[in-house]
């Protein structure tokens, strides 16, 4: 069978380039200001250290 003959390359016909859309200004979300840092929470004042509660007293051992 006869052989087709190659067409013709298309010639690349570069299509022109798209425009890059403008970018909108009010599209950009206005940058958050930072927040004030929180001030550092003052420390715990240590809590008195609970005094060690008296021994129970031994009881007394049970008369024979």
């Amino acid at each position: 069978p006869q052989l087709q003959p190659h067409p013709q390359p298309h010639p690349h016909s570069h299509p022109p380039p798209y425009p890059y859309p403008q970018p909108h200004p009010q599209s950009y979300p206005q940058p958050h200001p930072h927040p004030q840092p929180h001030p550092h929470p003052q420390p715990h004042s240590h809590p008195q250290p609970h005094p060690h509660p008296q021994p129970p007293s031994h009881p007394q051992p049970h008369p024979q």
